[in-house]
């Protein structure tokens, strides 16, 4: 990838990141125009649904901080080419990702196999993410074998 490319990617990051960070606004300005009274069960998953929206403005603030001054500045633009572009880095994350998703299988069957003994929502509900976790990971190996 070359240098031209990689700031047109940053930019469009940049841009994704934003219109993520207006839907998140929108979001919450609905959690506060619509309010959920304080001891109704939701009130505590509206409190987990608002941290998670902490969470993530901060990481999305975090790199729109992290691109404008790549953008604007060329030796962190150059440093920031040669991180991402790093073939050792690729290949950790390559296996780092391989592993985890084998094990995340592995846990899975485990756990489907425990919740048998007691509740069939908690089976059901494992067995669907289970399957589901199966057809991503076949979906990317197909997609990324017909890639490259």
């Amino acid at each position: 990838m070359s240098m031209d490319k990689f700031k047109n990617n940053l930019k469009i990051r940049l841009i994704l990141l934003s219109a993520i960070s207006i839907g998140i606004i929108i979001f919450i300005i609905m959690q506060v125009l619509f309010p959920v009274e304080a001891n109704h069960p939701e009130s505590f998953m509206l409190g987990v649904r608002m941290g998670g929206v902490a969470g993530s403005i901060s990481v999305i603030s975090f790199n729109i901080i992290r691109y404008i001054i790549a953008l604007t500045n060329k030796s962190r633009l150059q440093k920031m080419f040669i991180t991402e572009n790093d073939e050792r880095k690729k290949h950790i994350e390559y296996k780092c990702g391989k592993f985890t998703a084998e094990f995340m299988i592995y846990i899975l069957c485990v756990s489907i196999i425990v919740s048998t003994f007691f509740n069939m929502i908690v089976f059901w509900t494992l067995y669907i993410v289970m399957i589901i976790l199966a057809i991503v990971m076949i979906g990317a190996k197909i997609y990324f074998n017909k890639k490259y």
